[in-house]
């Protein structure tokens, strides 16, 4: 078998629930029916079942978006909005296939709290001196501000044809610098 046997089953497993998204699940004989393999070629070379190939996605994903944000330490002068929209858009950009079906389909529960914890674990330095002279606690604006970031990624990625980072970068940075009370029409703010 070629070396991107596993990508052919995954991309399988990607067009069946793209063409199926509200099931939350799939069979290995579906898979290989759809990749035009056998399920003993699965499961005896590649995957035991099916939460493997998720785990495996997940994984590469995961893996990919940890690295980049381990190249971004907390710079003072540089804002972490910044260093997502140069460095991270980008990268999400190249998944953007896989990350759409993952935001627009139900087979994937689970995964936004853990794809969320990268950027939490990243974005924790960036917000210590804040909490203290917004009087809030760390946890409780970390959420907010990761549930916000991944918010705006998964609206931009799970459209059928995403902006190209370069003019994404730019409206995430808007996005960003504004208050939730800039989003309201003038009469109805604070």
């Amino acid at each position: 078998m070629p070396l991107d046997t596993r990508q052919v089953i995954i991309d399988a497993l990607f067009r069946l629930a793209q063409r199926s998204p509200e099931r939350t699940s799939f069979t290995l004989t579906e898979i290989a029916s759809e990749a035009n393999l056998s399920r003993q070629a699965i499961y005896q070379k590649h995957y035991r079942n099916v939460e493997d190939i998720i785990e495996d996605i997940y994984s590469q994903i995961a893996t990919r978006t940890r690295e980049k944000l381990t190249q971004l330490p907390p710079t003072p002068g540089v804002s972490p909005f910044k260093l997502l929209a140069d460095e991270l858009i980008p990268a999400l950009y190249e998944k953007r296939d896989w990350l759409r079906i993952i935001y627009t389909s139900s087979l994937y529960t689970g995964w936004f709290q853990r794809l969320q914890g990268n950027y939490y674990h990243w974005l924790k330095p960036f917000v210590v001196e804040s909490c203290a002279e917004l009087q809030i606690d760390s946890e409780i604006l970390l959420r907010l501000l990761v549930g916000y970031i991944f918010d705006l990624f998964v609206s931009w990625l799970s459209q059928p044809f995403p902006l190209p980072p370069e003019i994404f970068k730019t409206k995430f940075l808007k996005l960003v610098a504004l208050s939730p009370n800039d989003c309201i029409g003038k009469s109805y703010r604070l």
